[in-house]
C-alpha cells in the first residue's frame, strides 16, 4: 500500500488474517506496525490510514466465511503459532525469509481447511448469544431459540468450541464489558448493561475470564495510555520486531 493512502470505512465478505511485514498504518483506532498480526471477521467494518512517509507491505490471507466460523478458538491458537514462526523469519531478514513467509501463509490456509466443520446452526446460536447477552440467558433458552434439545446444543458446543454454552455467554459478556470499560462507564452500569446480576457477580465472572478484576483492567488501560503518551513525548524509537 502506498504511503499516505486512506481507505474509507468498508468491509469484506471473507474473513481476513493480515500480517504486517513492513511499514505502519492505522486501522480504526489501532496502529499496526511491522511484526504484528491482525484478524478481521467477515463483514467487520474498518477504515485504514497509511503512514505518510513510508509504503506498507502486508500479507493478507482471505478465508471463506464458512471456514471462518469453524472452531474459532482452535483457529486463534493456530494463528498464534503461525505468527510466532513468521516473526522468527522476519527477524532473520535473509534472502530466504520471503519464501519462508509465503510457505507459512500456504501452511496457514491448509491448517484452516483441515479443521472440522461445524453444523450451520452453531453459528446461529453464537449470533443469538451475541445479540441477547444482556438478557437472562440459559442453555434451555438458547436451545429453544434454535429448536434443539439441550443435550444436543451442549455436546456440540463442547465438541466444536471446546467450551460450554455458559462459558460462551460469559466470554461474550466480558468482551462487551471490556469495550464499555474502555469508554469509562461506571462499573455498576457496565454490569447492568452486560447482563450480570450485580457488580459483585460481574467482578467474579470478569476475573475468572480475564484474569483481573474490572478495576484492574481499567487501571491497566490507564497505565498503557500514560506510557504511550510518555513515549510519544520523549521521542523514543519504535520497536520494529
Amino acid at each position: 500500500m502506498p504511503a499516505g493512502l486512506r481507505l474509507a470505512e468498508h468491509a469484506h465478505d471473507s474473513g481476513q488474517i493480515c500480517f504486517v511485514l513492513e511499514g505502519e498504518y492505522r486501522e480504526n483506532e489501532r496502529v499496526l506496525s511491522a511484526g504484528m498480526m491482525h484478524v478481521r471477521a467477515p463483514g467487520e467494518l474498518h477504515a485504514n490510514a497509511f503512514a505518510p512517509d513510508d509504503d506498507a507491505l502486508t500479507l493478507l490471507i482471505s478465508i471463506d466465511p464458512k471456514r471462518w466460523i469453524a472452531a474459532p478458538h482452535r483457529t486463534m491458537r493456530m494463528l498464534g503459532d503461525v505468527a510466532s514462526e513468521m516473526r522468527r523469519e522476519m527477524r532473520r531478514g535473509d534472502d530466504a525469509a520471503r519464501a519462508a513467509l509465503e510457505g507459512l501463509a500456504m501452511l496457514t490456509l491448509a491448517r484452516v481447511a483441515r479443521m472440522t466443520d461445524e453444523p450451520e446452526w452453531l453459528g446461529d446460536a453464537i449470533g443469538y448469544i451475541e445479540r441477547h447477552y444482556a438478557e437472562p440467558l440459559t442453555l434451555a433458552r438458547v436451545a429453544a431459540a434454535m429448536g434443539l434439545g439441550r443435550s444436543t446444543l451442549s455436546m456440540t458446543f463442547r465438541r466444536c468450541r471446546n467450551s460450554s454454552v455458559g462459558e460462551t455467554i460469559r466470554a461474550v459478556r466480558v468482551a462487551r464489558a471490556k469495550a464499555l470499560l474502555d469508554e469509562r462507564m461506571p462499573l455498576a452500569e457496565v454490569a447492568f448493561r452486560c447482563g450480570f446480576h450485580d457488580q459483585a457477580h460481574f467482578t467474579r465472572v470478569f476475573r475468572a475470564v480475564a484474569g483481573v478484576t474490572p478495576g484492574q483492567y481499567r487501571n491497566g488501560l490507564d497505565c498503557g495510555s500514560r506510557a504511550a503518551a510518555f513515549l510519544r513525548a520523549s521521542g523514543s524509537p519504535r520497536c520494529r520486531g
